[in-house]
């Protein structure tokens, strides 16, 4: 509108304008709309107006619309006055005032945009207004002031065009390139319309200066034109169309003034196309020929050549002085060719960029990229029509090589080099120095010194100082022959380094090995070799594996296998598989003890395992485990390692996938019947190998990963689709195998209970009689048959009877139509089919006939026998039926009668005419008139009915006839005599044909009347065989179970024990009497060394002393008391250290390997005996030669003692088991020294002599604890025991912790132990820890309880937001009742213990009474249950474990939205004192880190922010008005903690009249008398708050540095709206909410000013984009630029606080829910159970046991400290166990150790803390390698990218290990 305004010359006052504020559009603040507006207050002040906006920044002069208006007021020439030639608009360019401060706005605008060539708008607008000033102005000086303004225009238009031609080289899409080319078509246009004051210049030449850029400016100008041709400008945009079309007039003004400029100046033209056309790398500056134009007509063209070097050809170039056009060998600036750019070797590095290229002026090359990369000039070029490329850096030239230069014919095969140093790298071969570079593709265009170089001439490769082996040489051929197949060889660098031996590298799968000095491939980072013997004893056919033996060592052997998928093939009657690694292999222990392969507790490897045994399986069993695969693969999926304690990944659910797919493939036949089954194989495994239990076995883990994921969704879920299996057929198989095959599980199925299928031979039926009777009958010919004896009475019940008409016959096709046959609808064609066979004689086709038809169930044999009758008796052959096609409603002896005539006829009598009674209506007749009416109509009707009468005796006289006549007689009263016959004749044709068929039926009757029964019926005999051919299965299995066996066995034990003692043997049985009893190591090869003074060897003790000293003889109690507890600590450690110090044992190696031989010999023996002695039961002996016999193998015996287990022996049986468990943890035991003197561990080496085991538990009474320590090689010591036991029954009977040592065992070794005895049917044991020990918590329990004693783990996680429907909880329920019953562990957080709490009395406040019943009923179920265990207690009962659930109505919190901004204003404020480290964490500003180095600059801090208050800095308190005593008051008010209720009075009297105020005053002294502000300064960030990624944008608790908590919060809403802002201020806004509060400051009514405030503090911010006018919200790179420089600016961050945080989450609740570590443990609910004596004799003996009062429901734990041993709940208490009271003082000598005493300070050369990458670089000068941020030093980087930093400082290494968010190693 106002342009429009300014156009129609409409003139507005000031005030209407003001009052049209309301007509302002959304699109625009009042401001910019003012501005608008007050451009039209008349023609006099336009120039006045113009000024003050370009003063003001209320207009964006950047707009189009702005642009638009002002250029139209500007060279509008307005009306005239007076006599002033400047006519009334432009009156005031006579002032020199006005010029003058006109000039210096100008000027002042585009200082501000130098580098920013978005602000094209701006300057467009800024030289129209120059141009008119330099036009219009009077003043000499104002003309040269101007000119000298648009020579800074051109020299920023220039330097646009420059930046965005390297914009467009580095676009990384179309997309950006395009815009960035539109951007330099603008700004080269700007540039050259600065020329337009030469067309008015005097000199026939341009300076040289002016020339260049004049014709650089036409290049790009014509570069960016988007089309060539002649209607290239039609194309452009409006606006760009007028510049371009006013640049062109412009142009050719100047055609003489360039011709003359260029010939007088050659230089200039020189200078213009060296800085377009890249120079080349080698040559220092491209020269020219002598410039000459052209002739006509083609005079505007100027050419010329460049000068060739050595190295760079000669080159014609072509230039058009009026377009712009720039040719060089005939060829324009364009895009690199398709044929190149979309070669997919150049896409490596061109990717999606859109790179523009001139003639490339090197030989044999063809195009040259417009710009370089990372200082490399790159061309293209062709040979043989194969594109290549090369690249000039310096005196450099590198050719590209393809990758497949390297291959040759057979591929991979015979290539000259490893793939590794093929594909995804990068080759450069040097031309001048045949040196070949191999880089990876990320350095691809800078030098490494890891990179390999190869000597084409030479062949020779070096890196460094090693040197490569050609895969061709006998010695790399030999070596991947070692290797292969468990990688190629392809796969394989093999390198001679200088000083070492030959080494080998895998890079996918990152090993490494080295040629050791026995000739050996060596890995160092396994610590294993090669073994020569590659026969492992299993996964035999598994081709991709390597056995490996240890190094020191040669008895531990393993196995590493390639993970990926499998490719399996028949060979040689078994399998080969061969595995195509996806980059990562396993690695499987070889347990000769156990005889079995052992992995880690990852379920990817357990299922990996379990699938290499399953597919390697064959008939035989393996020599290794002694059972075939799939049994081994079966126990592996069925055992409690392979039970998910969470959702498994993507990777695990792929081989359960695999592992499912071995089970055959069984569906229906047909599919949809269920009649017979179709079973597909797979071909390239053998039967036996496809076992129908893998599907079950998978099912079920699936089903528990389904059931956990329910409450672990952070998981991502893996696609848990239904096996396509029938679950029916899959049982079925596996029922039917059980008769036949030796069971794979140890929970069977259920007994095969198929239905006996009784042959039709065997069994009388209806049907087969009736079958037989028919066939009899057809086979004697019968004539005395009985047959029906009224065979109309029988077709009476047919509806439907069908005729005997000559077209219909009876044609049988299907069996099925015999069998369901109808024989009223075949009536008529039967009886002609019976005739049929009577004169074809076929008698046995008759048989067949009836025979099929008797045998329905529902036939009529009566009928049947008169149809055989018809068929086999000779006097109906003569019989002819009436011809009718059929026949309906059949009755004997039907007629017609007149009553039926009548009644046919009735709709044909003429009705009674209408009377007076119709005519007069409602007029009443008298009564004889009535009665003489009813009278004449029963007449009518009685005449009527007498005709009906005598018709009907007319027809009936005609009876029978197919057809009646009337013929003479059709005038009879009152009846239509036509329409009557003909109601009545299609009812007479029915009778007549039904009378036909009575007549019919009465011959047949006659006939059959003489059919008397002469002899009866044949009956049917069913004879049955003497022997059975196919006999029904024995109900009793003839495979037996291991219980079975078991049982059988006890039995034959018992038998022969009382034999033996009958016989008068003494002692027990031979089994136990011949049990090896080994001697004791330590009587064989023990002795003890004499040590030294023991104060010799505890220095720190007497250290520790001296500081203990002070300590006990201070007067303050507290610290008093502590010191005397450390005196007691500091007794206990020395008096264990004494006794440590005269006990230290050394072996003998020869008497050790003696002991070993011995003790392997008794376990073999005893193994031996117990399955010879089993296997000699008679009743079971010949299942053992047909593979039926239970697997008797060291783990099946083991399994067996653990109390989960199914299969338990008993007696004198599982003694025997017992002893044999026993020798084999000796022999483990042995087997660990034997290591510890090969590996020099002297530490593992004492510990293991001083530990004889079984000192104060017994074996027998704890066989679960002997499992533990088979299973995981340890020996139980005496104070785990001890530690165990006071967990299991504390002495108190109540809940308690106790403190031992870290390194004890505590995880690895008690809580198994624990779990073993307390995880029964009876009590459900949770298992505590903090969430950094979750996952190897979880793994370490698998580990140690999965295997032989066959537990499992759970963690049922239980957050906030998850669903309370009864579903869930009863899923929840179901997952603790199913552990519960399989005797596992629930693994549990403390806060998803105290969540489940809080949620069911969430639900109860909240009004949903019905869920939380529900939940409370399900925590008192469980609760009573439960038996707690509590790992690192001291975190989970610490003072800060809280959970605080808000409930209820929200409210915004009082003192809104001051309440933050007050917070946001004292953060601003500062003066921090000495005593305050302030660390600048960003270039570009924001919140400092804070470390208070003394407590005193607490005080001081809170001091300076009083006083600055009290000031008015920061605008928080309105003191400006107050007195110097109500200031002091106020001070005083913020400063001291007691105030009188007088005082405080006083103070809210200052500010009475403004609430606001009086509430800021009380929100400042909460912040800074009771020191909220200096608690949360003193928190750091990123390790005790921050963000929740997946939570509201609210400071939450941290639990570990960068680990948020899930659910608690902060209960105080100071609190948290503090660190809230500092959690900001810290991490900054991301790119969407820099992006969201940026385009809020566009939608505000001044967002210039509110810009202005965010760009004062930003002093890295560039000038180009310190103006809003410059900033447009839709720029991408604008945007991110800007994101870069005030993501950490706190002005920035309060904005978006204010306006989209704290107004939607800074609210309170109507109630808080708060729980604590007080409500962690359980409450004790009394029940009787055992209790068990105190020494190791009584132990579950049955002399001490006795029936006590003892918790079910109880929680113990443990701890390394007991610091906080006063502060605990008052639930539990602290009971250290007497024997470890020594902890505290040995923690305390460890720090003294002199290798604990050294530490280097981190901080620079000024005494300041070191940045993130300062830090990483010190402790790679100091040689360490291994770092453990307990203090949390590193903030800035997660622990990915500090492992990639610190990777890039340390040069030499080749990998870092680091920790995930979950916990996991990478």
């Amino acid at each position: 509108s106002t342009l429009r305004d300014a156009s129609d010359n409409v003139v507005r006052s000031a005030n209407e304008i003001i009052a049209s504020q309301t007509e302002c559009p959304p699109t625009l603040t009042v401001f910019e709309y003012l501005g608008f507006q007050e451009l039209t207050l008349g023609p006099k002040l336009r120039w006045i107006q113009i000024l003050r906006e370009l003063a003001s920044p209320n207009l964006n002069f950047g707009t189009p619309a702005t642009v638009t208006l002002v250029s139209q007021l500007a060279l509008q020439a307005g009306g005239p006055w007076e006599d002033n030639t400047l006519r009334v608009s432009h009156w005031v360019f006579r002032d020199d005032y006005f010029c003058t401060a006109f000039l210096a706005q100008i000027q002042k605008r585009l200082q501000a945009v130098p580098t920013n060539w978005r602000e094209s708008q701006t300057v467009e607008c800024l030289i129209t207004l120059v141009q008119q000033l330099w036009e219009l102005g009077a003043s000499p000086e104002a003309t040269e002031r101007t000119a000298s303004l648009l020579r800074d225009v051109r020299a920023t238009t220039l330097g646009w065009t420059r930046l965005l031609r390297r914009e467009m080289l580095i676009a990384i899409d179309g997309k950006t390139a395009k815009m960035r080319s539109k951007d330099a078509l603008l700004a080269a246009l700007l540039c050259r319309r600065t020329y337009v004051f030469e067309t008015h210049n005097a000199s026939d030449t341009l300076d040289c200066e002016a020339l260049t850029c004049f014709i650089e400016c036409s290049i790009v100008l014509n570069d960016n034109t988007p089309e060539t041709g002649p209607g290239r400008i039609s194309a452009l945009p409006l606006t760009l169309r007028n510049m371009f079309i006013r640049d062109l007039r412009m142009v050719h003004h100047l055609k003489k003034k360039l011709q003359h400029s260029i010939l007088s100046t050659g230089t200039a033209i020189n200078r213009a196309m060296n800085n377009i056309w890249p120079e080349p790398a080698d040559a220092s500056c491209r020269s020219f020929s002598a410039w000459t134009f052209l002739s006509a007509p083609c005079e505007q063209w100027i050419s010329a050549q460049s000068v060739g070097t050595d190295s760079v050809r000669s080159q014609e170039v072509h230039y058009n002085i009026i377009e712009g056009s720039l040719y060089i060998d005939g060829q324009q600036l364009s895009r690199l060719p398709e044929e190149y750019a979309n070669q997919e070797f150049f896409q490596q590095f061109l990717g999606g960029r859109h790179y523009r290229t001139y003639p490339s002026p090197l030989p044999n090359m063809k195009y040259m990229l417009a710009g370089t990369i990372e200082g490399n000039q790159v061309h293209f070029g062709s040979r043989n029509g194969v594109p290549f490329m090369r690249a000039l850096d310096g005196h450099q030239m590198l050719e590209l090589i393809p990758p497949e230069v390297f291959l040759g014919s057979n591929y991979k095969e015979d290539a000259d080099l490893p793939m590794p140093l093929i594909y995804r790298q990068i080759h450069w071969l040097d031309l001048s120095s045949g040196i070949l570079e191999i880089t990876p593709q990320k350095s691809m265009w800078r030098s490494k010194a890891s990179d390999w170089h190869l000597n084409i001439w030479t062949g020779r490769a070096q890196r460094r100082n090693s040197w490569l082996v050609d895969v061709q040489s006998t010695v790399f051929q030999r070596v991947a022959s070692v290797i292969e197949p468990f990688e190629h060889r392809s796969q394989l660098i093999m390198f001679q380094p200088e000083k070492e031996n030959l080494s080998l590298r895998l890079p996918k799968l990152e090993m490494s090995f080295i040629v050791n000095s026995r000739g050996l491939l060596e890995s160092r980072q396994l610590r294993a070799v090669i073994d020569d013997n590659q026969d492992a004893g299993t996964l035999y056919g598994l081709e991709s594996k390597l056995v490996l033996r240890d190094i020191q060592n040669p008895r531990e052997r393993s196995i590493a296998v390639a993970m990926g998928p499998a490719l399996i093939q028949r060979f040689e009657g078994h399998v080969r598989v061969r595995i195509q690694h996806s980059g990562f292999y396993c690695r499987f222990t070889i347990n000769n003890i156990l005889n079995r392969l052992e992995c880690p507790a990852e379920p990817r490897v357990v299922y990996m395992k379990a699938f290499c045994h399953a597919i390697t399986a064959f008939v035989q069993a393996d020599p290794l485990t002694g059972r075939t695969g799939t049994e081994e693969a079966l126990h592996c999926l069925s055992s409690g390692t392979a039970q998910p304690w969470a959702p498994v990944d993507e990777e695990s659910y792929r081989l359960l996938s695999i592992i499912a797919d071995l089970t055959p493939k069984r569906s229906y036949y047909p599919v949809d019947m269920k009649v017979q089954q179709k079973v597909v194989w797979m071909e390239s495994l053998a039967f036996s190998t496809q076992d129908d239990e893998f599907s079950p076995a998978v099912t079920r883990i699936l089903r528990q990963c389904k059931q956990l994921y329910r409450f672990n969704p952070v998981v991502r879920e893996p696609p848990y689709e239904e096996l396509r299996i029938d679950t029916h057929l899959v049982d079925r198989g596996r029922m039917r195998n059980q008769a036949c095959r030796l069971s794979r599980q140890n929970n069977y199925v259920e007994k095969a209970s198929d239905k006996y299928y009784n042959p039709r031979d065997r069994v009388s039926s209806v049907s087969r009689i009736n079958a037989f009777q028919a066939a009899t009958l057809i086979k004697r010919q019968c004539s005395g048959i009985t047959v029906s004896e009224n065979l109309a009475n029988i077709l009476q019940d047919w509806p439907m009877i069908q005729g005997y008409q000559n077209n219909q016959s009876f044609q049988p096709y299907l069996l099925d139509e015999l069998l369901n046959l109808d024989v009223a609808s075949h009536w008529g064609s039967l009886f002609k089919y019976c005739q049929d066979l009577y004169r074809a004689q076929d008698l046995y086709r008759a048989m067949f006939f009836f025979a099929t038809i008797s045998f329905s169930r529902s036939v009529d044999m009566i009928v049947i026998r008169t149809l055989i009758a018809f068929t086999i008796m000779d006097e109906f052959q003569s019989l002819a039926g009436p011809q009718w096609d059929r026949f309906t409603h059949f009755r004997k002896g039907q007629a017609p009668t007149i009553g039926y005539l009548v009644q046919l006829m009735s709709p044909s009598i003429d009705p009674y005419p209408q009377d007076q009674r119709n005519l007069l209506g409602q007029i009443s007749l008298n009564h004889k008139q009535r009665r003489r009416l009813e009278i004449a109509q029963l007449k009518h009707e009685k005449e009527a009915k007498d005709g009906c009468e005598l018709l009907a005796k007319l027809l009936l006289s005609q009876w029978p006839c197919e057809t009646p006549s009337i013929a003479g007689h059709d005038n009879y009263q009152h009846i239509n005599s036509e329409s009557a016959i003909l109601l009545v004749r299609s009812e007479w044709q029915l009778l007549y044909r039904n009378h036909e068929l009575g007549r019919h039926l009465q011959d047949i009757q006659r006939i059959l009347d003489t059919c008397q029964p002469t002899t009866r019926l044949p009956v049917l005999e069913i004879r049955t065989l003497d022997r059975e051919i196919d006999p029904k299965p024995s109900t009793t299995d003839a495979v037996p179970t291991l219980q079975e066996v078991l049982n059988a066995a006890e039995a034959y034990f018992e038998t022969s024990a009382l034999s033996s003692n009958q016989a008068g043997e003494t002692g027990h049985h031979s089994l136990l009497s011949t049990a090896f009893e080994i001697s004791r190591p330590q009587q064989l090869c023990v002795t003890r060394l004499p040590t030294g003074p023991v104060e010799k060897l505890h220095s720190e003790l007497q250290e520790l002393q001296n500081i203990i000293g002070p300590l006990i003889r201070n007067p303050d109690p507290l610290r008093r008391a502590y010191g005397e507890y450390l005196q007691g600590s500091l007794i206990a450690l020395r008096i264990i250290e004494t006794r440590e110090a005269s006990e230290h044992l050394s072996v003998d190696q020869a008497l050790l390997s003696n002991a070993l031989v011995s003790c392997r010999d008794a376990v073999q023996s005893q193994f031996r005996l117990i399955c010879m002695t089993i296997n000699q039961i008679p009743s079971f002996v010949w299942l053992g030669r047909g593979a039926l016999w239970p697997s008797l193998t060291p783990v099946t015996l083991l399994e067996t003692l653990s109390s989960s287990s199914s299969t338990k022996p008993s007696g004198l049986l599982k003694e025997a088991i017992i002893i044999y468990a026993e020798l084999t943890t000796e022999l483990q035991r042995l087997s660990r020294i034997e290591a510890a003197l090969k590996h020099g561990n002297q530490l593992l080496l004492q510990e293991q002599l001083q530990n004889e085991g079984h000192r104060e538990w017994c074996a027998k009474h704890y066989p679960d604890w002997l499992l533990l320590e088979i299973e995981n090689d340890i020996s139980i010591r005496t104070d785990q025991y001890r530690v165990a036991k006071a967990m299991i029954m504390p002495e108190s009977g109540s809940n308690s912790v106790l403190q031992m040592n870290m390194g004890q065992g505590k995880s690895s070794v008690i809580i198994p132990m624990i779990a073993a005895v307390l995880a029964d049917k009876r009590r459900l044991l949770r298992v505590i820890v903090p969430k950094p020990l979750l996952l190897q918590m979880a793994q370490l329990i698998q580990v140690r309880l999965g295997g032989l004693l066959g537990r499992i783990v759970k963690h049922v996680p239980w957050l906030r937001r998850y669903s309370t429907s009864k579903d869930n909880i009863r899923a929840y329920l179901d997952l603790h009742q199913e552990t519960l019953k399989a005797q596992g562990i629930i693994l549990a957080l403390p806060e998803h213990l105290l969540s489940f709490k809080l949620s069911g009395l969430q639900r109860l406040s909240s009004g949903k009474v019905e869920e939380a019943a529900f939940m409370m009923q399900v925590q008192s179920s469980l609760v009573s249950k439960f038996r707690d265990v509590l790992d690192e207690c001291d975190h989970s009962l610490a003072v800060k474990t809280q959970l605080v659930y808000p409930s209820g109505a929200q409210s915004m919190i009082d003192g809104h939205p001051n309440r933050w901004k007050t917070v946001q204003a004292v953060l601003r404020l500062r003066d921090f004192p000495q005593s305050v480290e302030v660390t600048g964490r960003h270039k570009s500003g924001g919140f400092p880190a804070i470390y208070f180095c003394h407590a005193s600059a607490k005080d001081a801090l809170i001091q300076r922010i009083i006083d600055s208050i009290c000031r008015g800095e920061g605008g928080i308190l309105p003191v400006n008005g107050c007195t110097k005593d109500e200031i002091d008051i106020v001070a005083s008010f913020l400063n001291n903690t007691h105030f009188s209720r007088e005082d405080i009075a006083n103070v809210l009297n200052i500010f009475k009249d403004r609430r606001a105020a009086r509430q800021d005053l009380l929100l400042l002294r909460g912040l800074l008398v009771h020191r909220i502000l200096l608690m949360a300064l003193s928190k750091r960030w990123n390790v005790q708050y921050g963000l929740h990624p997946r939570r509201d944008p609210v400071a939450v608790p941290f639990q570990a540095k960068g680990v948020p908590s899930e659910q608690a919060e902060f209960g105080h809403p100071d609190v948290a709206i503090l660190l809230t802002c500092l959690s900001f201020y810290y991490s900054g806004l991301d790119m969407s909410q820099f992006e969201k509060v940026l385009k809020h400051v566009l939608k505000s009514d001044d967002p210039a000013m509110e810009y202005d405030r965010w760009v004062q503090s930003a002093e890295s911010l560039p000038d180009s984009v310190r103006a809003w006018a410059a900033i447009n919200v839709d720029d991408d790179l604008q945007c991110k630029e800007l994101w870069n420089h005030l993501r950490y600016n706190m002005i920035v961050v309060d904005c978006f606080l204010n306006n989209f945080v704290f107004p939607f989450d800074a609210r309170t609740f109507e109630r808080k829910l708060v729980t604590s570590a007080w409500d962690i443990p359980l409450p004790p609910s009394f029940h009787s159970a055992l209790a068990y004596g105190h020494s190791a004799d009584r132990v579950v003996s049955e002399a001490t046991q006795k029936i006590v009062k003892h918790p079910l429901a109880l929680t113990t734990g443990f701890s390394g400290t007991n610091d906080n041993r006063t502060l605990l709940p008052l639930n539990i208490e602290q009971r250290d166990l007497e024997g470890l009271t020594h902890t505290n003082a040995e923690v305390l000598t460890y720090l003294l150790q002199p290798r604990n005493r050294n530490y280097v300070c981190a901080v620079d050369s000024r005494g300041r803390r070191l940045t993130e990458n300062q830090f990483l670089r010190s402790i790679s000068r100091n040689g360490i390698r291994m770092l453990l941020d307990a203090g949390a030093q590193i903030l800035e980087y997660d622990n990915l990218n500090l492992a990639k930093t610190w990777l890039d400082i340390e040069t030499q290494a080749e990998a870092a290990v680091y920790f995930d968010e979950d916990d996991k190693a990478r």
